[in-house]
C-alpha cells in the first residue's frame, strides 16, 4: 500500500532527477495547489509564460507486464479543462523506468474501465514514450519555442 509520505518521496526523487538533467535556465517546481490535478510546473526562466505541467503516476506494480496505463477519468478531464500543456508520466517503481505521453484530446478517446470503484482511461502503453532522456529533450524543445 502506497502511503502519502511514500508518494511525496517519489515526487521529490522525480523532481530532483528531472532538475539534474535540465539546463540551468530551466526550472521544475512542485505545484503548491493541493487540489490541482498536476504535480509539477516546468518553465524556462527566459520565458516564464511558456510552461509545461507534469502529472506523475508512481506505480509499485510492474508496468512491464501491462499493455495499458491507467489515469482517473476525472483527473484527465480536469487536465483537459485546465492544463492542456501537460505531460503524463507513469513511473515504474520496480525498475525505475518511466513511460510518458503528451496530453492530447485523443487520450479522451481511450477506453474507460471501472477500476477500484473509479472510472479510469486505459492509455495504450505502446503509444507512450519510454525513456526519461526523451522526456528531458521534449521539455527542452517545447519550452525553448
Amino acid at each position: 500500500m502506497t502511503t502519502f509520505n511514500s508518494y511525496e518521496n517519489d515526487e521529490k526523487k522525480f523532481k530532483h532527477m528531472i532538475r539534474e538533467q535540465l539546463p540551468t535556465n530551466y526550472r521544475i517546481k512542485k505545484n503548491k495547489n493541493q487540489y490541482s490535478n498536476v504535480d509539477f510546473i516546468v518553465y524556462n526562466k527566459e520565458n516564464e509564460d511558456n510552461v509545461l505541467f507534469i502529472e506523475l503516476k508512481s506505480r509499485s506494480y510492474d508496468l512491464r507486464r501491462c499493455d495499458t496505463l491507467f489515469i482517473g477519468k476525472n483527473k484527465l478531464k480536469s487536465i483537459e479543462s485546465n492544463y492542456k500543456n501537460s505531460l503524463l508520466v507513469w513511473e515504474n517503481k520496480i525498475d525505475n523506468s518511466h513511460h510518458w505521453v503528451e496530453y492530447t484530446d485523443d487520450l479522451l478517446k481511450s477506453n474507460v474501465k471501472l477500476i477500484n470503484k473509479s472510472y479510469c482511461y486505459l492509455i495504450d502503453k505502446h503509444k507512450t514514450n519510454c525513456d526519461i532522456m526523451t522526456l528531458i529533450e521534449y521539455i527542452i524543445i517545447k519550452l525553448s519555442s
